[in-house]
């Protein structure tokens, strides 16, 4: 008689069980029976997987089946931490602050980045809406360079430098901290600009005496790796929204957020009583967190974007971030193990748990994806079962999880994504750990680059050559396998599960490859979608408007219908919504007709100061509620609209785009019209638009023209017309 845990449900069960944990995952009421609902499932295929389906037919068998249980036991346990921090979230609004506004030092750490993107950091901090007497910002230089002791000067802001770099950026901290005496500390990384509203939304938080950290979400301004290389920006959330407004929200839950590095305050006396910031480690935020924690101190986070920085802008970063966030999870988990650490609440040690085994992800991911070779080229079964039983089984746990995770994830990720995210880091992350493991100590902090440029395309192999090697043994094994599925094989199950494994771990293979595929990199200045009020002077008129899009250099803005300046040269005023005016000149270098009759109009600025500049730097990165709303949350239930927009972001990853740019309004006209060219040869066209400066026209037979034109037209009931022009441009 058959165990219950390997007897198969009936079909209509399984739909039925689906169909109530999908309508009850529609309502946020319904989170935790949803949660319940799903482990249910997942414990049912756990236990049948290791009970019934584990191949003994020879120790490497068995060694093979059992490495794939081992990666599956540790999803599901993850799986159980992600749904335990992340299923209460806050939802925070700082009190108003009792008493006087307290002394506060800001700092911001910097080493080698470029002066530009400090100088926006430090314009930004120094615009906080906080009395300006109880305000300092220092900038904290661990490179020890003149060119930022003098732009600290020119900016009125404290410059410190320290002899040696000994213990990275806890030790940089450590050493300002000494020589400053502010109540409460910002610290900022120097690319991190905080809204001028940062401060009078956080300090207030510390009316509570017991509380010592106070943490926001980091924001990024740029794409990051996978949104910019797979040209998916609009369709995929930045990778790290999960953990900055799921994840860490719900750990606030159970005071376990935790200060990340930057865009957090410190109560001075509280990180005094613990001797600093702590460098035992090189993830000096989560391990200080844990310490203040185990202090009985407490933690807030408030789920609001309240600063905008740089996201990692190659994979090579992207994974250089990745290593030292390893190794310092690593170390906590071999050096100061949260399970042990005295003062820690249960949920405490759950969390922080949570976070040092999740870099332990890389191992069982590799297993993930190699495992369909065990059949495919080596004729190993990974489990030994009948296609219909493992369906039975594998189909309900699969399905449950996703849609539990979907209703976890509040849209910010996808199953598919996770997967494509982990693949990228599997096997650096595994090394980085193993290391780490046999080696705790004696780990260097690797700063993350800022600021990169680059011609050209480019692929880092030493990223991805494991998985170039992995993708090329898959599809050498799907075609043996296919050959051995239409010649008729004996295990035609298990060929069949085996190929469509393996198919999908090519997709996700080739999804990370392709991210490491550095598009060309070669913006100079960040260009923001900013609605800012803004008035454009030209010749007497005075025409209101709000900005489309606003960077340091230019600006644009779209208007209902045409117009023609009489001069390139403007004034232009932009107003912000706190009521600072940076007054500016600009020329038109684009005058052009949209879609839907809109106009856009584009502007550089010209005859630029230090103070205009960073009178533009706050209006971009200023304003209370610049981020608001930029997430654009995923329709994370329709899993298949990811698998569309991969395959388009292949199609579209080489191609190049560009555009024309018009300096005065056209208007649509279909003329008849001949082209004279020199050397008196004729060709006949239409003219389909015409502004001031020019006209664009379709002429037949195509054929190309470099050379000066006249253009000839003779409209009804009007003499004819003749005009003497240059080509522009022209496409075949």
């Amino acid at each position: 008689m058959m165990s219950y845990f390997e007897q198969p449900f009936p079909v209509s069960v399984i739909a039925v069980a689906l169909a109530a944990i999908f309508l009850l995952s529609k309502s946020p009421r319904f989170r935790f029976p949803v949660i319940v609902l799903s482990l249910i499932v997942s414990v049912r295929y756990i236990l049948w997987r290791g009970l019934f389906t584990l191949n003994p037919a020879d120790y490497f068998a068995l060694g093979i089946s059992a490495s794939l249980l081992a990666a599956e036991l540790y999803g599901f346990f993850q799986n159980i931490l992600f749904y335990y921090q992340a299923a209460s979230p806050t939802e925070r609004v700082c009190p108003p602050l009792i008493g006087e506004h307290p002394e506060v030092d800001i700092f911001i750490t910097v080493v080698n980045e470029p002066k530009e993107i400090l100088l926006r950091t430090v314009v930004g901090c120094k615009a906080q809406d906080y009395p300006e007497e109880k305000l300092k910002v220092h900038v904290l230089d661990d490179g020890r360079r003149e060119e930022v002791r003098e732009l600290c000067a020119s900016l009125g802001v404290d410059y410190i430098a320290r002899a040696t770099n000994e213990d990275a950026k806890a030790g940089n901290l450590n050493h300002a901290l000494g020589l400053t005496a502010g109540e409460f500390v910002a610290v900022f990384d120097c690319d991190h600009i905080p809204v001028r509203s940062f401060l009078k939304e956080t300090i207030g938080f510390f009316n509570d005496p017991g509380v010592a950290i106070v943490q926001v979400p980091h924001h990024f301004y740029n794409p990051d790796t996978f949104q910019r290389n797979l040209r998916l920006e609009r369709e995929i959330c930045n990778e790290q929204d999960l953990f900055f407004h799921v994840i860490q929200p719900g750990r606030d839950y159970r005071n376990s957020a935790f200060f990340a590095g930057s865009c957090g305050v410190f109560r001075r006396s509280a990180l005094a009583e613990i001797g600093g910031i702590v460098t035992r480690t090189i993830t000096e935020d989560l391990h200080t967190s844990m310490v203040l924690h185990a202090r009985g101190y407490r933690s807030v986070y408030l789920n609001r974007d309240l600063s905008a920085g740089l996201a990692p802008e190659s994979s090579a970063s992207y994974i250089r971030q990745r290593q030292r966030w390893a190794k310092g999870g690593v170390q906590v988990f071999m050096l100061d193990n949260p399970l042990l650490k005295k003062g820690l609440t249960p949920a405490q040690r759950l969390n922080y748990l949570a976070s040092v085994l999740y870099f332990f992800h890389g191992m069982p991911r590799i297993v993930y994806l190699a495992a369909p070779l065990s059949y495919l080229l080596f004729g190993y079964p990974m489990l030994v079962t009948d296609a219909g039983t493992l369906l039975n089984f594998f189909v309900p746990h699969y399905a449950a999880s996703v849609i539990a995770f979907n209703a976890v994830s509040k849209g910010y990720r996808n199953p598919f994504w996770s997967d494509v995210y982990e693949t990228l880091m599997s096997f650096v992350l595994t090394l980085a750990a193993l290391m780490t493991v046999l080696r705790p100590s004696g780990h260097s902090f690797a700063v993350t680059p800022k600021g990169e440029r680059h011609e050209g395309f480019r692929l880092d192999t030493s990223v991805v050559a494991p998985h170039i090697v992995l993708l090329g043994l898959l599809v050498l094994g799907c075609l043996f396998g296919a050959r051995e599925l239409i010649g008729g094989a004996a295990n035609r199950a298990a060929l069949a599960v085996s190929l469509s494994w393996g198919g999908y771990n090519m997709l996700i293979l080739s999804a990370a490859v392709m991210a490491a595929l550095e598009r060309p990199q070669k913006r100079g200045r960040i260009r923001l979608k900013r609605q800012v009020r803004c008035i454009i002077f030209s010749g007497g008129n005075a025409i209101p408007c709000r900005t489309n899009d606003l960077s340091e250099t230019g600006l644009s803005v779209v208007l209902n219908g045409p117009v023609a300046f009489t001069d390139d040269t403007v004034g232009v005023d932009l107003v912000s919504e706190y009521g600072e005016v940076t007054r500016l000149k600009g020329t038109v270098v684009r005058n052009d007709r949209e879609a839907l009759g809109r106009f856009s109009i584009g502007i550089n600025f010209t005859d630029m100061d230090d103070g205009l500049r960073h009178g533009v730097i706050r209006q971009m990165f200023s304003p209370e509620n610049s981020w608001t709303g930029h997430h654009g949350s995923l329709d994370s239930h329709n899993t298949l609209s990811f698998f569309s927009h991969l395959l388009t972001s292949f199609a579209g990853i080489f191609t190049r785009s560009g555009s024309l740019r018009r300096v005065s309004p056209r208007a649509s006209l279909s003329v008849v019209c001949d082209l004279v060219v020199n050397g008196g040869g004729v060709v006949r066209g239409v003219i389909r638009d015409v502004g001031p400066r020019g006209l664009s026209m379709e002429v037949f037979p195509a054929e190309e023209i470099h050379t000066e034109v006249v253009v000839r037209m003779e409209p009804k009931s009007a003499p004819a017309i003749s005009v003497k022009g240059e080509v522009a441009w022209q496409e075949v």
